[in-house]
């Protein structure tokens, strides 16, 4: 599928996914695969990125997806008004892993990127 989506957007995509077993439930797989694709489009579309890089790890009874990438990055600090008018997406996966008992983290600076951190819990039966 990365290598799919490098394709279609016409840039480089790493992908690297540690050996540990990741068992999620299928909604939420789909979620967290609907919201990497989101995350990679709005960095084609806004980041001005050459290169994008995926990992997936497991730590613990948490699954991590981070998605980073070598743009122009942007002023984080809208992040803290972050609202349905400005950022739907980034919002929209906010809530929706917040309701999962997950958490969102964003890191972006001017001119070094964006870093974005999804982590939701495990299945641990």
């Amino acid at each position: 599928i990365i290598e799919k989506m490098s394709e279609d957007f016409n840039i480089p995509i790493k992908f690297e996914n540690d050996t540990l077993p990741k068992p999620v439930e299928r909604d939420i797989g789909m979620f967290l695969y609907r919201s990497t694709k989101e995350c990679i489009t709005n960095v084609v579309k806004h980041a001005q990125a050459h290169s994008i890089k995926v990992n997936i790890i497991r730590e613990g009874d948490s699954l991590g997806i981070k998605i980073e990438d070598d743009g122009i990055g942007f002023d984080s600090s809208i992040l803290k008004t972050l609202t349905h008018s400005v950022g739907y997406g980034l919002f929209s996966i906010r809530e929706r892993i917040k309701y999962i008992g997950g958490d969102l983290l964003i890191w972006s600076e001017l001119d070094k990127g964006t870093k974005i951190i999804m982590s939701v819990p495990i299945k641990t039966s």
